[in-house]
Parts: structure tokens; C-alpha cells; sequence
């Protein structure tokens, strides 16, 4: 379980069972990747506030991974909705502007379940799905 600190349990059976299925035997896998800007912490303040405020302030992409040359962004959800949709939107640009490096980057969802809903405007968004059993109407 500390491979997924961050990750709920339900996160982590669904991960689990994208990974088992051996849908995508990635090479490389990156957990709890933080991007983005720290809460400000007031001047003066101690050093160990702001390790703090780097720490735990950020936000934390659930998974990184490489499948060849490939890099991934993946947010994982027991079930898919507009908020993942809206995570990987930001999760995606904030990476880019960090570890611009690594490319081609492709955002992707790993789910159990996903909303009918949100199928076209992932496409739209460049977003790939994976869920482990189906959609949900």
C-alpha cells in the first residue's frame, strides 16, 4: 500500500485491476508525482513551513508511466466522471510546463466504471480511457 500513498482503496483495486489485466505492460511507473504551485507561506517563516508547504500543498498525479517512448498522465477512478476529465485537463498542462522533457505525453483514465457523459469530450480533450468493466448510462 505505500507504492499508492496517496491512492483510496477503491483507487487501488481499480489500479490493481488495470494492472493485472495486462492491458498496458508499462516500462517505467512513477506514483504521487506533485506539479503545480505550493501554498504561499507567510515571509519569514521557517524553512521546514516551506518543505512543508512544498510537500504537501501540490498537487499529485496518481501514476506517471512510460510504455516505450510513450509518457502517460493517469488519474485513476473507481468510476470516471467530469472531474477526471477536469484533473487531467490541469494535471497535463501543469506537468508540460514542469518536465517538459518527457514527451510524447498522452493523458490517460483507468477506471472500473465511466459516465456515458464524458466519452466525447475526453476525445475532444485528447484523453484515452481504459475501464476495467463498462459504462454506465
Amino acid at each position: 500500500m505505500a507504492k499508492y500513498r496517496h491512492m483510496l482503496p477503491r483507487d487501488i483495486d481499480t489500479w490493481n485491476k488495470f494492472i493485472q489485466s495486462g492491458r498496458m505492460a508499462f516500462d517505467e511507473i512513477w506514483y504521487d508525482v506533485h506539479v503545480g504551485k505550493p501554498m504561499d507561506v507567510p515571509a519569514g517563516s521557517p524553512e521546514y513551513l516551506f518543505k512543508i508547504a512544498q510537500g504537501v500543498s501540490r498537487k499529485r498525479i496518481d501514476a506517471i508511466a512510460r510504455f516505450g517512448y510513450i509518457y502517460y498522465i493517469i488519474e485513476v477512478k473507481p468510476h470516471a466522471n467530469m472531474e477526471a476529465i477536469g484533473q487531467l485537463v490541469t494535471y497535463r498542462r501543469l506537468f508540460q510546463s514542469e518536465y517538459s522533457q518527457y514527451q510524447p505525453l498522452r493523458a490517460l483514465i483507468v477506471c472500473d466504471t465511466l459516465d456515458f457523459d464524458i466519452m466525447i469530450t475526453a476525445r475532444e480533450q485528447g484523453i484515452e480511457i481504459m475501464a476495467m468493466t463498462g459504462v454506465v448510462q
